[in-house]
């Protein structure tokens, strides 16, 4: 293999590479901008074959005798227009919400999408272009296959990389500005090798280096920029649900974990400020209300147990370790929180605002902490638990709705003693009145239903409903909704006196009774599985 040759398959391996990324990066930023993660990858791995096939019959229009300088304009056009598709996606969602248009408005997706057919049409182009770039220089005639076979390598190392190094450790913003500059020194190594004016060449690609570089350099300040706009975009749009008082809003950190997004920002609605915290693409906690749905979460289903018993607990997520700052007020508990993120989990232990919440109770003897996902945990679990305390951040995306099925709730009820229940909250009730969010398909008896026909065949039988003191949106809720679930019947009613640290359950009950399962009507819908996902059990957020 003689050098020219060995050029054109680096160069073919770093141009597949290059572009597999700028498509999966369109992609996770369309997840987490419009949701429903599944639908987006598959949108873009559709359209980048279909463009792939668009772009190499486009090659039959250049003139052959300029091969070399079109494939160069084509690779520093891929360079300039790869990241600034990350931009224009985030700039188009953000203008479509402040010009007042719906947030899932046909036209705004569809456009959304055109950075995905442009980078995957001139990655076409591409691969027609180096074959006939390396035949012109060789009598054989096997070049293209050949050429096919390193873009394919190029492109398995992308996604690998993508999704291992990439993304979780630099982000969206400063991993497109790598990548991007990578795509200029591929112009500047295919401008040195096979171009004779070369020079202005080489110094616009140098030029392209420096300015990605910079950006990189200063990728904290443009990563803010960027992410105040579609994070800000996102508070806005999801208040604008339940509230038409105006809001500043300010981020204060934000960062990503192999899992989620995390953002902190505080907000100053009707002159009262408040920080809080995103994760995933929703609000998760905010310090105004923070303490009254752990208080609620944690001692409501504590109170349906003998303090002087000694107790074994499982949390499922509580990142944020309210929920065990709450459980070790009981002498009487020992703790296994199961979380996969342990990024958030180590930033929830040094971070001033969490501190402040849940006092650094997690340094305990008495909790044992598991890094890993609550499905495998349960599915592998040996041990008997009296109370399962479930804190996940609901069923926004594809990731987590296995937490919502049929199995998963099998596999829970199997970890329970005789005596054991667990402990969720949930959007609702199926007596309250129907939420409906605009732009957004969304029912949310529906997804109870569901969410309840997979817990009732998993064979759990009565259920106890109540409600928090006050509610996060105060304006239209009577308070957040939590559910007790227990596999047994004829559960003893509620004690209020049992146990001094529990009697402010008092200001969540008035008495109400458990209920079964039983009783309600679900045989018009199917639980969610594993293999066989309901998808109407995703909620908005």
């Amino acid at each position: 293999m003689h050098r020219k040759q060995l050029n054109i398959f680096i160069i073919t391996f770093f141009a597949a590479f290059c572009s597999i990324i700028y498509e999966l990066l369109y992609s996770q930023l369309l997840s987490v901008l419009l949701g429903n993660t599944v639908l987006r990858y598959a949108m873009t791995i559709g359209l980048y074959l279909f463009s792939l096939g668009i772009g190499a019959f486009l090659f039959r229009l250049f003139p052959r005798k300029n091969l070399a300088i079109s494939f160069w304009s084509i690779e520093t056009l891929l360079a300039l227009i790869g990241p600034l598709g990350v931009f224009f996606i985030i700039w188009l969602n953000s203008a479509a919400f402040d010009l007042g248009m719906l947030r899932y408005d046909r036209l705004v997706v569809m456009i959304s999408h055109l950075p995905i057919l442009v980078v995957g049409i001139l990655a076409g182009i591409q691969i027609p272009f180096l074959a006939a770039l390396a035949e012109r220089d060789d009598e054989r005639k096997n070049f293209f296959v050949e050429v096919l076979g390193i873009d394919y390598f190029g492109s398995l190392a992308g996604a690998v990389l993508f999704g291992l190094v990439f993304y979780p450790e630099l982000g969206l913003i400063r991993t497109v500005l790598l990548v991007g500059a990578i795509n200029a020194a591929i112009s500047i190594v295919f401008a040195w090798a096979y171009l004779r004016k070369k020079t202005v060449l080489i110094v616009f690609g140098g030029a392209l280096i420096l300015l990605f570089l910079f950006a990189i350099l200063n990728g904290r300040l443009i990563d803010s920029f960027f992410t105040k706009i579609y994070l800000l975009t996102n508070i806005e749009r999801e208040s604008a649900l339940f509230s038409t008082e105006r809001r500043t809003v300010k981020v204060l950190a934000h960062f990503t974990t192999p899992y989620q997004e995390v953002a902190k920002y505080r907000r100053i609605s009707g002159g009262v400020p408040d920080t809080c915290v995103i994760l995933g693409n929703h609000t998760n906690i905010c310090k105004s209300w923070a303490d009254e749905y752990h208080d609620a979460l944690v001692h409501v289903p504590m109170a349906f147990f003998d303090a002087t018993t000694t107790m074994d607990v499982l949390v499922l997520g509580g990142g944020s370790l309210l929920p065990i700052k709450n459980l070790l007020h009981y002498n009487n508990v020992q703790i296994d929180q199961v979380d996969i993120d342990g990024k958030f989990l180590d930033y929830a232990k040094s971070d001033p605002f969490f501190l402040a919440l849940n006092e650094g109770r997690f340094e305990s003897p008495r909790l044992t902490t598991y890094e890993q996902d609550a499905f495998a945990f349960l599915r592998q679990n040996k041990k008997q638990y009296d109370l399962v305390v479930v804190s996940l951040p609901g069923y926004g995306s594809e990731k987590l709705i296995h937490l919502g099925s049929q199995e998963f709730f099998t596999f829970l009820r199997r970890s329970l003693s005789e005596r054991g229940m667990f402990v969720t909250w949930e959007y609702g009730s199926l007596e309250s009145a129907p939420w409906q969010i605009p732009g957004k398909s969304y029912d949310r008896h529906e997804h109870l239903k569901v969410l309840f026909k997979g817990i009732s065949e998993a064979g759990f039988n009565d259920y106890f409903v109540y409600h928090a003191r006050n509610s996060i949106y105060r304006s239209q809720f009577t308070g957040d909704i939590f559910y007790v679930f227990t596999k047994r019947e004829g559960v003893r009613t509620f004690d209020y006196d049992r146990n001094e640290t529990v009697s402010s359950a008092k200001e969540y009950l008035s008495g109400l009774p458990w209920e079964k399962l039983s009783d309600l009507s679900l045989e018009d819908v199917r639980a969610s599985r594993v293999f066989a996902p309901n998808y109407a059990i995703m909620t908005p957020f």
